[in-house]
């Protein structure tokens, strides 16, 4: 239903997901449903993230905890010191924004693009700028 919407509202590129078992985003362990929106035609489908060359991740990995610990995972990620749950779930689902703004052809070379930017520093630069622009 929503990326029929996304479709009628004229979206030139969209992304419609639903992880197993129930989760929002592309899941690092499972199936994610996924319906892809290019120029008005849609296509749906199944990934792992196998399919996008990663490893499985357990999803008890991503059990949140205090704001503290949580922001301190985050962290960990954005500096390349976290290789496990965390981290796949934001290649994964960072790879979905960068495909859908165009900054890459494919899902598969979405990850690529998402594993540079916080392998080179880039990711982390954001979060700083961000701080900075936010004054936080």
């Amino acid at each position: 239903l929503v990326v029929h919407a996304l479709a009628e509202l004229e979206h030139v590129r969209a992304l419609v997901v639903h992880g197993e078992p129930g989760m929002d985003e592309i899941t690092p362990e499972g199936s994610t449903r996924v319906a892809e929106l290019v120029t008005g035609v849609i296509q749906e489908r199944e990934i792992t993230p196998e399919d996008l060359g990663l490893a499985s991740a357990s999803l008890t990995g991503l059990a949140g905890g205090e704001p503290e610990e949580n922001a301190e995972l985050i962290r960990r990620i954005l500096e390349g010191n976290e290789h496990g749950s965390g981290r796949t779930a934001c290649v994964l689902n960072a790879a979905g924004a960068i495909w859908v703004g165009e900054k890459a052809e494919s899902l598969d070379a979405a990850v690529a693009v998402a594993e540079a930017a916080l392998d080179s520093g880039a990711a982390l630069d954001a979060l700083e700028r961000l701080k900075e622009a936010t004054n936080r």
